[in-house]
């Protein structure tokens, strides 16, 4: 089955204070080229990279990846508006990867486990990786479902998308802190690098 990513790099990290979080550096590397680099390990199409603040300085900071970049021009309405902008521009596919791009402990092979279990879901899913009752990121969107989160306007987003359709959602039962990890606060930005340094100690 093909696979095509989206990958969300347009938010005004209003949480995070001063600066671009996706321009931090974790463990020596920018957040946002850390999920990359995951993307890059797990798929073989370009992901698209949809940028809106700090289009510049973030799209810089990419130059020579294999990656295809647009700016979104109504980046500060929202994320739903970039699952839409970026589910509307990149290639078709079976499957749709939707990853933010603040997903510092994403890795590869954490993709490609979730890929396998989007590849058994049953047709219209979305796959979630799911702790519980905690929903992690990214997710992965069947054909149809893509068409239907566009067909919902730039409001819906993947979010809305499987709240109001709970029944399409395809629960991928993990513990992996992959999912889970994301950077809001720069507090989340240092516990995150603390554990990392832990781990490679």
């Amino acid at each position: 089955m093909s696979v095509a990513a989206v990958v969300l790099a347009a938010g005004l990290s209003t949480r995070f204070g001063a600066g671009n979080k996706l321009l931090a550096e974790v463990g020596g590397r920018p957040l946002l080229l850390r999920t990359l680099d995951a993307v890059l390990g797990a798929t073989t199409a370009p992901p698209l990279v949809v940028l809106g603040h700090q289009a510049e300085a973030v799209g810089a900071r990419l130059g020579g990846l294999p990656v295809d970049l647009a700016t979104n021009p109504e980046h500060a309405a929202g994320q739903q508006g970039s699952v839409a902008f970026g589910l509307a521009r990149v290639a078709d596919a079976d499957l749709t990867l939707v990853v933010p791009g603040d997903l510092p402990r994403l890795t590869a092979s954490a993709l490609f486990n979730l890929l396998s279990a989007a590849r058994t879901a049953p047709p219209g899913r979305v796959t979630v990786p799911m702790r519980g009752r905690v929903r992690g990121n990214p997710v992965v969107l069947s054909r149809q479902a893509r068409a239907a989160v566009l067909a919902g306007g730039p409001r819906l987003g993947c979010g809305g998308f499987t709240r109001r359709n709970p029944g399409l959602v395809h629960r991928f039962e993990t513990d992996l802190p992959a999912f889970f990890a994301d950077v809001d606060t720069a507090d989340d930005l240092a516990r995150v690098r603390d554990e990392m340094a832990d781990a490679a100690r």
